[in-house]
């Protein structure tokens, strides 16, 4: 399993799960608030802010995963169509500020949503890594039998994250953006 796709699940079931805890525990301390009116001691001041702060922090968290997860799918449809990867342009077409968008792919790297990218900030552009073909390990290469004009190239959109990649048609490459192996 690529590692990208494998963050991204992994992030998203944490996601789910956070949200699904921080209901029950805001709903122990609204308890906790009705049932103590009227002779409410330390013990119940400390349970209540145990459960209301710690649910509301567990769906807040919740739900900034998920809305990560939503930006990262945002980002490798526009960097899949333009490669040179832009953060000004990203910006502009996703209505928000570079500092935003730079935050977000600094995140979304430390995350490994992205497993071959980096922030170039001289150039302020993202840039994935060139996909590599999957048999070309050191070793194991052969000395190309094809004249490279005859090459015939195809557009794929990867079936784990949505991005597009050029590939050469009939070998097995894997994906620019997550790493997972699609055929050409």
């Amino acid at each position: 399993m690529n590692n990208s796709k494998a963050a991204v699940t992994v992030s998203s079931i944490i996601s789910k799960i956070q949200m699904v805890c921080g209901v029950p525990c805001i709903l122990l301390g609204i308890v906790g608030i009705v049932s103590s009116i009227g002779h409410m001691k330390t013990e119940d001041i400390t349970f209540i802010i145990i459960f209301l702060g710690g649910g509301y922090l567990l769906i807040r968290n919740g739900r900034r995963r998920k809305k990560l997860i939503q930006e990262f799918k945002k980002y490798v449809i526009y960097i899949s169509e333009n490669p040179f990867g832009s953060i000004s342009d990203l910006a502009m077409s996703m209505g928000k500020s570079e500092d935003e968008i730079r935050k977000n792919l600094d995140i979304m790297i430390k995350k490994k949503y992205f497993t071959n990218a980096y922030v170039d900030l001289k150039e302020n552009r993202v840039v994935i890594s060139n996909a590599k073909p999957v048999n070309n390990v050191p070793g194991n290469y052969t000395a190309p039998t094809i004249n490279p004009d005859d090459i015939e190239y195809v557009s794929i959109t990867c079936p784990s994250c949505g991005g597009v990649n050029k590939v050469e048609k009939g070998t097995v490459y894997e994906c620019d953006f997550c790493g997972s192996h699609i055929n050409g």
